[in-house]
């Protein structure tokens, strides 16, 4: 019983710890979505100080998402008060939109001052890019962990660790390299530390502008494990959505009711209405349908974005189809009351304009005793004064008219038949 027991508790603290190395704002100093801004979505407060940056769609396609560095003389600042650490973890995913020139260091990220710092740094091999982390140790000894096969034109989700003896890099969710530090802290120089994204200046000869497009940057004040940066490289899970409408087949003008389920309360929606598109912020959208000539199709479709979150999830899209009617009370029904099956091709079926356009609309024809002779729903064949196929007598029959729409009175007259 005793061993079954203890091992029912080293399986609780194995769980338990997973999750807790699971949640993903577990030691998260900074968080840079770029949705339209460049605020800290971590609620820190480090917001980013831009200089000669332009917002770009990110990898998933959104307006305004990513950040574009020129090469040459833009770089995001960052308040460097929480980054003088000894273990953190740097995620962030980044294009490269060229090769660096020989011997001049292309800095996606760094921290530090006069003779030492961190960072993030492309070098230029021959035709290739080297892509190291790490930086100093002292004023005269540096650290790093390179990889040789980073490449330009594509998105690549790029982590640098930094824990007690051991600098990790990883790449599109998988270890490439790994460097022992010995035990040595990281060295932020001698004079008070400063964090760029896209830019190193630690000392003033050294201006080497990245260029290219970063989004999601996370700093962490802990290390990453593998299994939470395989999350990150791998996003999260996209929701299972519905989109559902109160009504499929309205009537011209009718107002209808459009609900998403399942999208996280951080989202937004930009409906798609034919040619029409509106954004909001609630899941749900009431629509006027437009009043036109003719039975039209509307093409109903949503994209689900959440944008203002640390963790931003691919774009979602849900849609449908709503046949639009042009009902019977938008519908001139001229009657006949009269009709010639005679046979010589001419009115010899009783033709109403427009009411097969009603599907729903029930017509009822009745003899002089009140038995019915004839029923449609929708009127798609008109009636051709026959009876089981067979031809009636020429006479005044009383009809009804159904729309069965709510709101509506039914329709009663007289037609001739006349032979």
């Amino acid at each position: 019983m005793r061993s079954y027991l203890i091992l029912y508790l080293l399986f609780t603290i194995s769980i338990n710890k997973v999750r807790a190395q699971d949640n993903l704002t577990n030691g998260l100093i900074l968080c840079y979505p770029f949705n339209k801004t460049y605020n800290d979505a971590a609620g820190n407060g480090y917001h980013g100080g831009k200089s000669n940056t332009n917002l770009v769609p990110d990898r998933f396609g959104r307006a305004e998402s990513a950040c574009e560095f020129n090469g040459i003389n833009s770089f995001i600042e960052i308040n460097p008060t929480p980054f003088k650490i000894d273990y953190f973890s740097i995620s962030l995913w980044v294009k490269i939109d060229h090769l660096p020139s020989q011997n001049q260091p292309e800095f996606i990220w760094s921290a530090g001052s006069n003779n030492g710092e961190q960072s993030i740094i492309l070098e230029r091999v021959g035709n290739q890019i080297k892509l190291k982390v790490g930086g100093s140790v002292s004023e005269t000894e540096t650290i790093f962990c390179d990889y040789n096969a980073i490449e330009t034109g594509k998105w690549q989700h790029i982590v640098f660790i930094r824990e007690p003896n051991n600098l990790y890099l990883f790449v599109n969710g998988s270890q490439v390299c790994s460097q022992p530090n010995i035990g040595k802290s990281p060295y932020y120089g001698s004079d008070f530390p400063r964090v760029y994204l896209g830019t190193g200046k630690r000392t003033e000869g050294l201006k080497s502008n990245f260029g290219g497009i970063i989004d999601d940057v996370h700093i962490y004040a802990r290390v990453l494990t593998a299994f939470e940066i395989k999350k990150l490289f791998e996003g999260e899970k996209q929701p299972e959505i519905e989109l559902t409408i109160n009504q499929k087949s309205p009537c011209m003008g009718d107002k209808i009711l459009l609900h998403v389920k399942g999208a996280s309360q951080s989202a937004n929606f930009i409906w798609k209405m034919n040619l029409e598109q509106k954004e909001t912020y609630t899941n749900t959208l009431e629509w006027d349908t437009a009043k036109l000539n003719n039975d039209y199709d509307l093409n109903i479709s949503v994209e689900i974005v959440d944008d203002f979150s640390c963790f931003p999830q691919k774009p979602v899209k849900a849609s449908d189809l709503v046949k639009v009617k042009l009902c019977s009370e938008l519908i001139n029904l001229k009657i006949p009351n009269i009709f010639t099956p005679n046979g010589d091709g001419v009115n010899d079926t009783w033709e109403i304009p427009n009411l097969n356009r009603i599907p729903e609309a029930t017509l009822i024809i009745y003899n002089r005793n009140g038995t019915i002779i004839y029923k449609s729903k929708g009127y798609e064949i008109p009636w051709d004064g026959t009876v089981n196929r067979l031809p009636l007598q020429p006479d005044t029959y009383d009809y009804s008219i159904s729309t069965n729409i709510k709101g509506e009175k039914m329709i009663k007259g007289v037609v001739v038949l006349v032979r």
